[in-house]
């Protein structure tokens, strides 16, 4: 029997509602064999992003367009099952932008028409999806090199119990941070942020006024503000700056599945003399290398935890991205394709 392999092909963009199956259709096709200079790809993870809503709406214009009919795109990880290409052998393990399918067969170069990277042996694949690949990159630049922080800041932390905000408050604690304090969604997050990551507080926003939980919890004003959210948490964080701050704006989940709308206590930033600045990690390619080495050793060291929140199965793959806008993870998400050799 020939084997199969499945796709989970874009149809439409999700606009005033979360991402879920009706905005895609599952395909079915036989599984190819590589020809020469090509390699087959089995998928192991994928990787579940926010961002992927704003690259199916195409506003996202450091990602090629999603056409109707084209292969969702998303991050992954596999291993090579089958390789006529110099640079891969069967049994390598690699990543990329693999999207959302069980199987891809490439000339070397992922999705987006990057070279696929070798993951070294020694290397747990999930956290090149995570802690140690795009994940707590962002965090990392976002952080040391546009926010530049300092010892003694005062930083908050919008989407605190999210895949990158989780890195960031830890990372300012190691920075030497007087107090990182974050914003979440209901009591078992701010718990886990506080007490496992390290926090110093954090605020529940489905149970209490941001700006008003900033008034009673910080000591100091904000020196360093990074916003995954936008909305009113990032005006209750814009109300709260110090002389000088720095505002990193990494993300908008708020405003990713209905009309996002522009801050309105951002006169703050010429009261306080504030610099805010917005960023995509990919154009700071060249720090990967410092940022990976020193994100290791802490992930060694335990000086960074981290959780990934593993969906189980490919069918579930639209749901998963869905359950991000519902509040539904914690840490990392990841979609489990296959099983894998490297746990």
């Amino acid at each position: 029997m020939t084997e199969t392999t499945r796709r989970w092909l874009f149809q439409k963009a999700p606009i005033g509602e979360n991402p879920g199956p009706q905005h895609f259709t599952l395909d079915t096709q036989p599984v190819a064999e590589p020809g020469p200079g090509q390699v087959l790809v089995e998928t192991i993870y994928l990787s579940v992003d926010p961002a992927q809503v704003s690259w199916m709406q195409g506003i996202a214009d450091y990602m090629p367009p999603i056409n109707p009919g084209d292969v969702m795109l998303a991050g992954g990880a596999g291993r090579v099952r089958a390789s006529n290409h110099p640079r891969f052998k069967v049994g390598d393990m690699v990543t990329g932008t693999l999207g959302w399918q069980e199987h891809m067969l490439c000339d070397g170069y992922d999705l987006t028409g990057q070279p696929l990277r070798v993951v070294p042996a020694d290397a747990p694949l999930a956290l090149t999806q995570s802690v140690l690949g795009m994940t707590g990159l962002t965090a990392y630049v976002g952080l040391f090199h546009i926010g530049r922080i300092q010892a003694g800041d005062t930083v908050l932390v919008t989407g605190a119990a999210g895949a990158v905000g989780s890195i960031v408050g830890q990372l300012a604690k190691i920075a030497g941070a007087r107090q990182v304090v974050g914003v979440a969604g209901g009591p078992d997050k701010c718990a886990w942020v506080t007490d496992t990551l390290g926090f110093d507080a954090c605020i529940d926003y489905k149970q209490q006024n941001v700006a008003e939980g900033l008034r009673t919890t910080l000591k100091a004003p904000v020196d360093l503000f990074f916003d995954n959210v936008g909305g009113d948490a990032l005006d209750a964080g814009l109300g709260a700056i110090a002389h000088g701050a720095r505002i990193v704006v990494c993300g908008g989940i708020s405003g990713y599945t209905s009309t996002p709308r522009g801050p309105r206590n951002y006169l703050n930033l010429i009261l306080r003399r504030a610099r805010m600045e917005g960023f995509i990690v990919l154009d700071h390619a060249d720090l990967f290398p410092e940022a990976v080495r020193r994100l290791s050793r802490w992930v060694r060291d335990g000086r960074i935890v981290y959780n990934l929140d593993i969906v189980d199965g490919f069918e579930q793959t639209p749901d998963a991205l869905g359950g991000l806008f519902t509040g539904a993870n914690r840490g990392k998400r990841l979609v489990r394709v296959a099983a894998d050799p490297t746990a």
